[in-house]
């Protein structure tokens, strides 16, 4: 029994620095085309900028293993972000998990010849993080002022920034198994998990009129993050040349934004709504469409018209090795129960209308023709709310949001 336990741990430390220069010039005006060298240009424009962030982490975990069958896994990760400055307190970060290879036990035995190994496991950890470079700082861009005569340096708003802004933190837990069956010829992977992310880091919309080009990023809401995922492993053919493995899987993902704080709903094409997924499609819903009288009724205000976020992705891999030296793979991947916002289409038939979609009046159905463009009778709205006022395609896009299935 003095070997029934074993001790495993290990210390680190992680130092990441990403640092970002770029620099832009632009020339307008040139005398002819075979010269388009920026020097050769009327008017020269140029700018540039550096962003400079660091991530400090300090990594340990132990693991506690009994008869090789049973294990705890404890760990820590603490981590420091330059983003947040000095006086944010660093995100500590704990996880525990622990895991049975069931198989192994006495009492399992009988059970080896229907499935050959079985394992159980279980996780519950932590995660943090931290926005772009600066998105705590109030920064400026900098403006020529002119006083009389004489240009001076100056500068307007640019971003307000955030001197509380902290990391975004999240927790979650995961359990499954891991079995194979068939002499180990077939292996199957499964696990749920929940994942819930609290102080969301989200771009707060402020009015135009305080003066800022940006809007500064907060701590707000919580979003819920669930799921099953599913692998499946086989080898269904093997010799002294030839093997053919196997590789399938799907996932499913319920994401929805659960509290947004004081904040009010926010965005156009895209929105974030409580109750719904993130970044959700959203669109004057069309209520009615008068196929006579061209008149089409839609919502009075913007409602959720479907998640940008697939809910089902399943991929299969065919793999054939040769002689142990040649590998062949082929892929199929396949994501659904999302929506795509087909903006080419929407920006060639409504903004530049250059699309012979919009052009050839008998390209169309006559029904599409006005989910798409509304009411085409001059001097009459191209749609009408529910209460009576009119609006325009730019609020009423539901017609070019398609489903994404592949």
């Amino acid at each position: 029994e003095g070997d029934a336990f074993e001790v495993n741990g290990s210390l680190g430390f992680q130092l990441i620095q990403t640092r970002s220069d770029n620099i832009n010039i632009t020339g307008t005006g040139f005398v002819t085309n075979a010269n388009n060298t920026v020097g050769s240009a009327s008017q020269t424009s140029g700018g540039g900028g550096v962003t400079d962030v660091r991530q400090r982490g300090y990594v340990s975990q132990v693991q506690l293993g009994h008869l090789d069958r049973r294990f705890v896994q404890v760990g820590l990760r603490v981590d420091e972000f330059s983003v947040f400055g000095e006086d944010v307190t660093p995100a500590i970060l704990p996880k525990v998990g622990g895991s049975w290879v069931i198989s192994d036990e006495a009492f399992y035995a009988g059970m080896n010849r229907y499935v050959n190994s079985l394992r159980l496991r279980a996780a519950w950890g932590s995660t943090g993080r931290a926005p772009g470079a600066g998105a705590a700082l109030t920064t400026f861009n900098a403006a020529p002022s002119i006083a009389g005569t004489i240009v001076e340096s100056g500068a307007v708003p640019q971003n307000p920034g955030n001197a509380d802004l902290n990391p975004e933190k999240g927790q979650e837990i995961e359990f499954g198994f891991d079995a194979s069956f068939f002499s180990e010829r077939l292996a199957v992977e499964l696990t749920y998990f929940d994942k819930t992310t609290n102080d969301l880091i989200l771009s707060r919309p402020l009015p135009p009129s305080l003066g800022f080009t940006q809007n500064p990023q907060v701590n707000i809401g919580e979003v819920r993050n669930s799921g099953l995922e599913l692998t499946l492993s086989a080898t269904p053919y093997e010799n002294s040349f030839l093997t053919w493995d196997v590789r399938g899987g799907f996932a499913t993902l319920k994401n929805r934004l659960v509290d947004l704080g004081d904040v009010s709903p926010f965005g156009t094409t895209n929105r974030f709504t409580e109750g719904y997924q993130l970044g959700s499609f959203v669109s004057k819903k069309i209520r009615n469409i008068n196929e006579t009288t061209g008149v089409v009724t839609v919502a009075d205000t913007l409602e959720v018209v479907g998640g940008a976020f697939p809910t089902l992705e399943g991929t299969l891999t065919n793999t054939v090795t040769l002689w142990n030296q040649l590998r062949v793979s082929a892929q199929i991947d396949t994501k659904r129960g999302h929506l795509v916002f087909n903006n080419t289409a929407f920006f060639r038939e409504t903004q530049l209308v250059r699309s012979d979609d919009r052009l050839n009046v008998n390209k169309l159905p006559a029904l599409e023709r006005l989910r798409r463009y509304g009411n085409p009778t001059a001097g009459q709205p191209a749609f009408v709310q529910e209460n009576g006022s009119p609006t325009t395609v730019n609020e009423v896009r539901e017609a070019f949001m398609q489903p994404g299935d592949f």
